[in-house]
């Protein structure tokens, strides 16, 4: 079985057991001196080849907006955005014209009478049934007490 290792340097635990406590420290700085530099020979150029890259698309961005004609922030300060001056409002190019708009339909006074005659046959009903609802509801009121005489009195 392979020996355990730690993952900076390979050390057994035997070798690490005899290893005072400032040897370890050394023998610690300098891997992680040598891995530094591993990482830094690798970072290095990838740093510079970023911004060669990025002055690259700097230069690109300006060639593009010069060709455009506009600002690279793009429209012009204390314009407010939308319609173009000159412009008239109005369809958008490329799109279809509105469709005319159809002729209004006009009823005859024949059909238009047949219309007011049925609604005023249904409001007919419910005038009546509404009649007929509130007659049901009243109590029949109490058959009044004949009024009784009071009989002559007599002279003495």
């Amino acid at each position: 079985m392979a020996p355990r290792r730690t993952c900076i340097m390979a050390i057994s635990r035997k070798a690490l057991a005899k290893l005072s406590v400032t040897d370890l420290k050394a023998a610690l700085k300098a891997a992680l001196k040598a891995a530094k530099s591993k990482v830094s020979n690798k970072v290095g150029p990838l740093l510079k080849k970023k911004a060669a890259l990025e002055a690259k698309i700097e230069k690109l961005a300006k060639k593009i907006a010069k060709l455009l004609g506009k600002s690279r922030r793009g429209r012009k300060p204390g314009r407010k955005p939308g319609r173009k001056p000159g412009r008239k409002p109005g369809r958008k190019p490329g799109r279809p014209a509105k469709a005319a708009k159809k002729a209004k339909r006009v009823l005859s006074p024949a059909a238009r009478a047949k219309i007011v005659a049925a609604q005023k046959r249904r409001w007919a009903k419910v005038k009546a049934a509404k009649k007929a609802k509130a007659v049901a509801r009243k109590p029949k009121a109490a058959p009044k007490p004949a009024p009784v005489e009071k009989a002559p009195e007599t002279q003495a």
